[in-house]
Order: structure tokens, then C-alpha cells, then sequence
């Protein structure tokens, strides 16, 4: 397992309250889990330490990175190695060569840092990826409407999509849950934005077959969510948005979007118990493979603000356990690959334990991808539904995804998942624990 890293910096600047001077580099680093040992650290340069490192063309500061189909990553935005100003020309890493290619002048576009981006799986524009209108700022005077970017070294090219919208400023973005039978992608847009409105709203775009993507307003968050609320999916398929406010209050009460009605005028918003903490900028919320959710850092808003990056952050960390923790006997995975494939046909094997429940029905089969938080956003996030059957109790037999399209290479989490009627409450699907399986091409 390898993890990129490449937003450093570092910062100069003069005692006397003038404005600092930002160098932001252009090394990466890797966390390469093979070199873990006293005499090998994990991180380490591409192209190892006994070889000069790769670097990056651009230096940036707050890059935002896409995963593609074939395991590559889209390096886009963030501020420039010379000044603050946003870097135009996004750039490609190879994570086999470890090396970087800059896209040409057909590349070139202003986007806001952490942009909410996600690749396209399905319909004319599959293969692209879709910055909708979610982002950390700044305010672009060309960032008016959502864009698609078609990330080819040869021919790239952006095209907007949609009508001009509004942008919301701090607000999150993530993909609703994939099944083998969508031919389209359903991605939320909540929070964030100028006034109180805007802040509880939240919005539905559809992307697929057609080249007018439906823009749909779902029913309204019950707080405002401004200043990077998190927002992620549970293994029982709930979103969940975590933190958040207005500019005098953090809001503590988690929300999940009920959205099994198939009218998303009809959906809802149902609170959840209260963290004690609260969390807003620079705050993390991560699934963790046995269904709970980790929830670290943030910025604390004290009056007045202490801006020195030591004294400021908080360092106080939560878990949060869903109801499925209390609501009956989670089925258990015994036995699972380490590596699966793609296409319908290639199918793999699933057992799970009959010794607690030789009557155990299992509902659904559930890929979610390793969580690649920052400021709230996870661009690569992916949850996916997986067809199965089962010949004989305690085993499956499961399609993988059809395409690397619809889940990108990499690591995911495996949960199988007992319907609600087996809960003590009846009213609650139970999760496994996930195994952890490597998706490869």
C-alpha cells in the first residue's frame, strides 16, 4: 500500500506582522508500507533515496488529486510556488514509473482549491472528471458554473456543464452509492455559501447517458454547514455530515439523509447524538473498517483568534458508533481475497460465519473505498453495491465492478451487510467488519 503526499510548504516571513512569503515545493513523498523497518522509514522520494527524487513541474499549495481508471492521479489547482496566486496548468503522476507529465495550454483553467471533483463513470462524458460547485475558494471569476475536464495528455479540454449556479464556499461534496444497474451518478452538494440558506440547503446533480445533467433541490439540512463540514457514507449505505456552522457556532449534531424514497423531494434529515467537540475548518472525519467513524482536528475559533498553527488546532479526537454497533449480531466475514478484478464475469468468493446465526441472511455486499481526507473533502470516495449470489450457506459468490471506471484501482473496505428485519429494532441493516481487498487491473 502506497500513499502520495505532496502538499508541502514553507513559510518565511517577518516578525513585524508583514505578509509571509509562501514557497510551496514540489518534492513528493510516498508512504510505501514494504519499507517499514528501523533501517527503511516508510516515507521515502519517488524513485527512491538512492536515486534522484521526482518532483513535481509546479509547485502548490492545497492541490487537490484525482484518481483515474488507470491508477493515475490528476494533480489540479492549488497556489503557486511563486506566488499566492492559483496555478493554472494541472500535471500527471504515474504511480508505476513514479513520474510527472504537465498537461498542455489546453489544460490550463483556474479552478478553486478542493474543488468538489469525481471521476465520471458512466454515459458521453465517462472517463472525464466533473468539478461541480463546491469548493475551499477562492472566488474565480470564471468558476460561475460546473466544469468537466477531460484529463488526455494529448487533448485535453474543459467544457462547462449545466447553467450558472451558485457557488458554495466551504460547503462538501460527495457520490451517492453505486449499483451494477445505474447508468448515471448521483452527486450531493450541501452547505457551504454566502447567507443562512444556502448553508442548510442541498442539491442533487445526475450525470449519465444524457448531456444535460438534472439539477434537483433536496430537502434542506435541520443546521447550517458552512466552514467544511465532513460528509462520508456508512457501510448501511447512510450519508452522514459531521461538523460545520455559521460564523458564530459549530454546530454538534450530526445529520444522515434518509433517501431510500425514490422522490428526492421526499427525502429526509435525521439527526444523530451529539459530539462534544466541535469541528470545522481543517477538521477529518474517516471510516474505520469496523464501521465507526474517526473524527479528529479542526481549528479552534477562540476570540480572538490564535493564528499561530501550534496553538490552534485541536488535538482532541471522538469516535462515533453508528446504531448497527447496538441493534443485534453483526454477520462476520471469515474468509475473503486479497486481490479481486473487474467485469461481471469475474467473480470471487465470499464465506462468513454460521456459528451464531445459522439462519443469517445477507442483503448486500459493499465496497467503499480508504478514506483521502483533507478540509472535509474526499474526491476519491466511492461506495459501491456488489451483485452476489449464494449456492450454499455461508458462502458467496460475488461480481466484482464492471469497470475501473465505477471503482478506481486501489484499496477498499469489503462489508457484507444483514437486512433491517434481523435487528433487535428492526429498523437497522448491521454491517460486518470490513476486510481489506486491493482492486487491480
Amino acid at each position: 500500500m502506497r500513499i502520495m503526499s505532496h502538499c508541502f510548504c514553507k513559510i518565511s516571513g517577518k516578525p513585524n506582522g508583514n505578509r509571509a512569503t509562501f514557497l510551496f515545493t514540489v518534492f513528493i513523498f510516498l508512504f510505501d508500507q514494504s519499507q517499514i523497518s528501523a533501517q527503511n522509514p516508510p516515507w521515502r522520494n519517488t524513485k527512491n533515496t538512492l536515486q534522484e527524487p521526482t518532483l513535481m513541474t509546479k509547485g502548490r499549495w492545497y492541490p487537490q488529486l484525482t484518481r483515474l481508471q488507470n491508477g493515475r492521479i490528476v494533480s489540479m489547482s492549488g497556489y503557486r510556488y511563486e506566488s499566492q496566486e492559483v496555478e493554472l496548468r494541472p500535471e500527471l503522476f504515474d504511480p508505476v514509473t513514479e513520474t510527472w507529465q504537465l498537461f498542455n495550454e489546453a489544460a490550463d483553467m483556474a479552478v478553486p482549491l478542493y474543488n468538489g471533483a469525481h471521476l465520471i463513470p458512466f454515459g458521453i462524458w465517462k472517463g472525464e472528471i466533473f468539478y461541480d460547485l463546491v469548493s475551499f475558494g477562492p472566488v474565480l471569476p470564471n468558476w460561475i458554473w460546473p466544469f468537466r475536464f477531460k484529463p488526455d495528455l494529448v487533448n485535453p479540454g474543459w467544457n462547462s456543464v449545466g447553467s450558472e449556479k451558485e457557488m458554495r464556499l466551504k460547503g462538501n461534496s460527495v457520490i451517492m452509492p453505486i449499483r451494477h444497474s445505474d447508468n448515471s451518478i448521483r452527486v450531493i452538494n450541501l452547505g457551504g455559501g454566502e447567507d443562512s440558506s444556502s448553508r442548510k440547503s442541498a442539491e442533487m446533480i445526475e450525470i449519465g447517458t444524457s448531456s444535460y445533467p438534472l439539477w434537483k433541490q433536496i430537502p434542506a439540512m435541520s443546521y447550517e454547514r458552512h466552514d467544511a463540514p465532513n460528509a462520508l457514507l456508512l457501510p448501511d449505505g447512510k450519508l452522514i455530515v459531521i461538523g460545520g456552522g455559521d460564523e458564530n457556532e459549530t454546530i454538534l449534531t450530526p445529520e444522515a439523509l434518509d433517501y431510500s424514497d425514490p422522490d428526492p423531494l421526499n427525502w429526509s434529515w435525521k439527526s444523530l447524538p451529539d459530539m462534544t467537540v466541535p469541528r470545522k475548518y481543517h477538521s477529518t472525519a474517516l471510516l474505520l473498517p469496523d464501521g465507526s467513524v474517526w473524527v479528529g482536528g479542526s481549528r479552534i475559533y477562540d476570540n480572538p483568534q490564535r493564528w499561530e498553527f501550534e496553538n490552534d488546532m485541536e488535538r482532541r479526537i471522538e469516535i462515533y458508533k453508528p446504531g448497527y454497533f447496538f441493534d443485534g449480531i453483526r454477520p462476520l466475514i471469515t474468509e475473503a481475497p486479497l486481490t479481486i478484478g473487474y467485469s461481471l464475469s469475474n467473480t470471487f468468493t465470499l464465506r462468513y460465519s454460521l456459528e451464531e446465526e445459522p439462519d443469517i441472511q445477507i442483503e448486500s455486499v459493499v465496497l467503499i473505498s480508504l478514506p483521502s481526507v483533507t478540509h472535509g473533502f474526499d474526491c476519491n470516495q466511492r461506495f459501491v453495491y456488489l451483485d452476489f449470489s449464494s449456492s450454499s450457506k455461508g458462502s458467496l459468490q460475488v461480481i466484482p465492478p464492471a469497470d475501473e471506471y465505477i471503482a478506481t484501482p486501489g484499496y477498499y473496505m469489503l462489508f457484507i451487510v444483514k437486512p433491517k428485519s434481523l435487528s433487535l429494532s428492526g429498523e437497522t441493516n448491521l454491517p460486518s467488519i470490513a476486510k481489506i481487498v486491493k482492486l487491480q487491473l
